[in-house]
């Protein structure tokens, strides 16, 4: 491994890796339905994955992505946030851009903000394709402030 690599030093890299995998591990769930056809056995997962699911997201089942028959765990927004908390945990491995502060992170929250507001308020219907992608914009913003506060702590001792 390259020094540039692992410029935060070899612990900061390899906690950087499993906070990736428990991460994707977390997205393999919410998709869980998905491979029930491939791998039945797994299927007896469902009571656990749905209470689990139910504590962090309401799952209601108009909101949840679904494709032949199967469906997210989690409602289209709280899969976006979580995807793409993963997507940035994975180039977080190789960059450091956390490291510095970034003024503009924060709008990255107001399209879903103002998306849960208008659907809420009934000023606008839920559309699955828009309540994913501000959630994947806020997860990315999440998990840079994340990302921003955890090593900074760290490399504060």
């Amino acid at each position: 491994m390259s020094s540039e690599l692992i410029a935060g030093g070899k612990k900061e890299f390899f906690l950087k890796i499993i906070l990736f995998l428990l991460i994707l591990i977390w997205n393999l769930a919410i998709f869980t339905r998905f491979f029930y056809e491939s791998y039945p056995n797994i299927s007896i997962m469902e009571p656990a994955l749905k209470k689990v699911f139910g504590t962090v997201c309401h799952s209601d089942p108009g909101k949840v992505l679904s494709c032949n028959g199967n469906s997210t765990f989690a409602c289209a927004r709280c899969t976006g946030i979580y995807n793409g908390s993963l997507l940035l945990s994975f180039v977080f491995i190789f960059t450091h851009p956390y490291k510095k502060k970034n003024k503009k992170i924060p709008w990255l929250f107001l399209p879903m903000l103002a998306d849960v507001i208008l659907n809420f308020a009934g000023l606008d219907i839920y559309y699955h394709y828009r309540a994913y992608i501000t959630g994947f914009l806020s997860g990315s913003a999440g998990i840079f402030y994340f990302y921003s506060g955890l090593f900074s702590n760290l490399s504060d001792r």
